[in-house]
């Protein structure tokens, strides 16, 4: 029976990831999905289980009334797969699997700030890891609210107030209707400014170590009668950053995070918490770096290109063609402002869509674009990233106990 179950997940993961490489273009790119089977949606039926005890959610939690949502950073479905004897046992406990889809850009910024407000990255704003705050003049790196060159939280002296994600989010709706939410956040991250507006509405909790990712989490919810605690589990994205997520540092970065997972299911399912596992994105191994500071196209961009190494935006003077591309042709792939709906969910309002550019430069296959803000971009020798639309990147798990 329990060989039956897992097979079937296994099935129910890899039909799901087989869904956007059947939908890809004649470049290999997906788009990513919203509603029913997106982080906004996925969000908004958590909102409304915890708030009123319906919801999508409702037939998948056995009716506890405290939920426990672990965000494993980068445990995308083909990490799973590639790791399955890693993830076997923590599978084993698991009451209901099925896919959902990361955004774009496949990026922790833009995945964590829909998680965080169910709304859609045209709606909130955040477009990525590097974006450009008209406010500031400059384009900023988000989760460290920093110039690219200086320290985290330089800018929070800045005398122009910006704000990076634009919608409400659930855990101030969630503490309205009176109930509890907390958010697990690092120590070095419990300050930063994407941070508090990511976590508006929670009760901030800092945790110093990994295992206390998950175990504060646990005391958190036995103390309460209703709510939402939610974690971050950063490990198995940094690991697969540096030496790719098909590797074998890799496969014990995840078997780390399933056998504490594991614990934190059992001690919880004693305790009639549910637990709830999902990625924001998932990561490919990576190709070729390719530097856009000595391009053509540099000529027609009003400011450096931003965003993602995956997903590039570029701010122009002009109409961009394809002459612009000299050098870049077979290497990425132009979209224009029409494709801004299928994905970001919507068209940007008029408020923020100069953080989503004019343009946006996609590399095709394994490929990054790179533009040297600082020596360490070229120094870099990263062997997985994200942010980009292959299937590898979009498709992620939701795991369910109780």
């Amino acid at each position: 029976m329990v060989d039956d179950k897992i097979n079937e997940y296994r099935k129910v993961l890899e039909e799901w990831i087989k869904v956007f490489r059947d939908n890809t273009d004649s470049f290999g790119l997906a788009s990513p999905m919203y509603g029913n089977h997106g982080l906004d949606g996925f969000s908004c039926s958590l909102r409304d289980y915890i708030v009123e005890g319906g919801g999508e959610l409702s037939d998948m939690l056995g009716g506890r009334k405290k939920v426990i949502l672990v965000i494993a950073d980068a445990l995308g479905i083909s990490t799973i797969l590639s790791h399955w004897s890693a993830m076997e046992k923590l599978l084993e406990n698991a009451r209901v699997v099925y896919g959902l889809s990361s955004t774009a850009p496949t990026t922790t910024a833009t995945a964590l700030a829909t998680l965080s407000t169910g709304a859609v990255p045209a709606k909130h704003g955040m477009s990525g890891f590097k974006v450009y705050l008209r406010e500031i003049g400059s384009v900023v790196e988000v989760l460290g609210y920093k110039y690219p060159l200086g320290g985290d939280n330089i800018l929070v002296e800045s005398g122009v107030e910006a704000t990076l994600i634009e919608s409400k989010t659930i855990y101030e709706e969630i503490r309205e209707s009176g109930e509890k939410v907390y958010l697990v956040a690092w120590e070095k991250h419990i300050e930063n400014k994407f941070t508090a507006e990511a976590a508006k509405g929670a009760e901030l909790v800092k945790h110093s170590t990994i295992s206390d990712t998950l175990s504060i989490p646990l005391e958190l919810a036995s103390n309460i009668d209703r709510g939402l605690v939610v974690t971050y589990w950063g490990e198995i994205d940094s690991v697969s950053h540096i030496y790719g997520p098909y590797s074998k540092q890799a496969e014990y970065s995840v078997e780390m995070f399933a056998s504490l997972a594991l614990k934190l299911v059992r001690d919880s399912v004693s305790r009639d918490v549910a637990v709830i596992i999902i990625a924001d994105h998932g990561q490919i191994s990576v190709g070729d770096s390719i530097r856009l500071d000595n391009t053509k196209l540099m000529q027609k961009l009003v400011i450096p290109p931003f965003g993602e190494k995956r997903l590039t935006y570029l701010v122009t003077r002009e109409t961009l063609t394809s002459n612009d591309l000299l050098g870049l042709e077979e290497k990425a792939v132009l979209l224009e402002r029409k494709e801004y709906p299928r994905l970001f969910g919507d068209y940007p309002s008029e408020r923020f869509l100069h953080r989503f550019g004019d343009y946006i430069l996609v590399p095709t296959g394994l490929n990054l674009l790179v533009y040297p803000y600082s020596k360490k971009d070229l120094e870099d020798r990263l062997k997985g990233h994200h942010g980009g639309l292959l299937p590898e990147e979009l498709a992620i798990p939701c795991l369910i106990f109780y």
